[in-house]
């Protein structure tokens, strides 16, 4: 789960030259919770972001989550929109990150995707599962808004939106 995580967080994260997919891939298949069919979901969608320039997938990715209805990789955008609640939202959320160790190196707002499931990877499967259902339905809206703009991006939401409907195993570490 893990690791899961940590590679959806990094490609789901604006694109950068550093990010080398093809060894982060090969650590994921390591990986004993990954089945081969969410493997290859992956591997295809992986392949088919990162076969494109660097400069052709950043603004692909400013086009579709900066500019695209409904593809805000920052949650409260889903939840609060522009409500005055956002703020003390955000300041609840700082406050978990800090309460459960996470010291994080991202300048992104708390609810940033990315961000949420690097912290998520930190945890226990049945801790991460329970936060990831507190956020399903905004991930699922997600999910289905970047289907209309790009179905390779829209498969690392899938894939771990599955992951965890599907994943009973108390011991997936």
């Amino acid at each position: 789960m893990k690791d899961l995580l940590g590679y959806i967080s990094l490609v789901l994260s604006y694109p950068e030259a550093s990010f080398d997919y093809k060894k982060s891939l090969n650590a994921l298949k390591k990986e004993s919770c990954i089945d081969e069919d969410l493997y290859r979901k992956l591997e295809i969608a992986t392949e088919n972001l990162f076969s494109r320039s660097l400069f052709d997938l950043q603004s692909h990715y400013v086009d579709i989550f900066d500019k695209g209805k409904g593809c805000s990789l920052y949650l409260f955008e889903h939840a609060y929109g522009d409500s005055l609640n956002k703020g003390e939202a955000l300041a609840r959320l700082s406050h978990f990150y800090f309460e459960n160790g996470y010291q994080g190196v991202c300048n992104e707002l708390p609810d940033y995707i990315p961000m949420y499931f690097e912290l998520l990877s930190t945890f226990s499967f049945e801790k991460a599962k329970k936060q990831m259902e507190e956020i399903g339905r905004f991930l699922n809206n997600i999910y289905e808004s970047l289907r209309g703009y790009d179905a390779s991006y829209a498969v690392f939401l899938e894939v771990v939106i599955s992951f965890f409907k599907e994943a009973k195993d108390e011991s997936i570490a």
